[in-house]
């Protein structure tokens, strides 16, 4: 009898060996799968980083070329502003050689130019204007985007900035002029 507990025993032994062997295997083939999920798993995080730094670079170059494009287009409106502001002189100029009125020319204004230019509420005026108007000038040059030109924070609105852009634009050894009415 003492060899049916023994041999029970080596039996039970041995079978549990197997079940040992199995859950080994089984364990390495779980390690296995999950070592390829997470091998996986990196590579699509690699590739998605890889998609996203070049969307990231795409938007970059559409940003610069809406920047470029808005450019081009308030050229654009300058230049057209400019024309028909040629033209409505020429326009006048024609009426008036049509109706026989001679044609008195640009004058420069002065003093006698109609208001003092010595104003202090005028200058005060033309000075708070003039900071408002260099402060979104340097922004929008510190920030190179006229997005962030900050104009809502001016107080200008758009038709003022593009008439300061030409003022910087035009060059400066033409002085201001007016016709002469009388």
């Amino acid at each position: 009898m003492a060899e049916g507990p023994q041999a029970q025993l080596e039996q039970e032994n041995a079978k549990l060996r197997r079940e040992l062997e199995v859950l080994q295997i089984t364990r390495e083939q779980e390690i296995k799968k999950y070592e390829e999920n997470l091998a996986k798993s990196k590579e699509s995080n690699v590739e998605a980083t890889e998609v996203i730094e070049q969307r990231n670079s795409e938007m970059e170059t559409m940003k610069n070329n809406l920047v470029k494009l808005t450019r081009q287009l308030d050229e654009e409106v300058s230049r057209r502003d400019q024309v028909q502001a040629e033209s409505q002189m020429l326009e006048r100029k024609v009426q008036d050689l049509t109706k026989g009125s001679p044609f008195a020319g640009p004058v420069t204004r002065g003093k006698a130019g109609g208001k003092d230019a010595d104003d202090p509420l005028a200058k005060e005026r033309g000075s708070q204007a003039s900071a408002k108007l260099m402060r979104v000038v340097e922004n929008w040059m510190r920030q190179k985007d006229l997005q962030q030109a900050l104009l809502r924070g001016a107080s200008i609105n758009d038709q003022a900035f593009a008439t300061l852009a030409m003022a910087l634009i035009a060059p400066r050894s033409r002085p201001w002029t007016c016709r002469r009415t009388s």
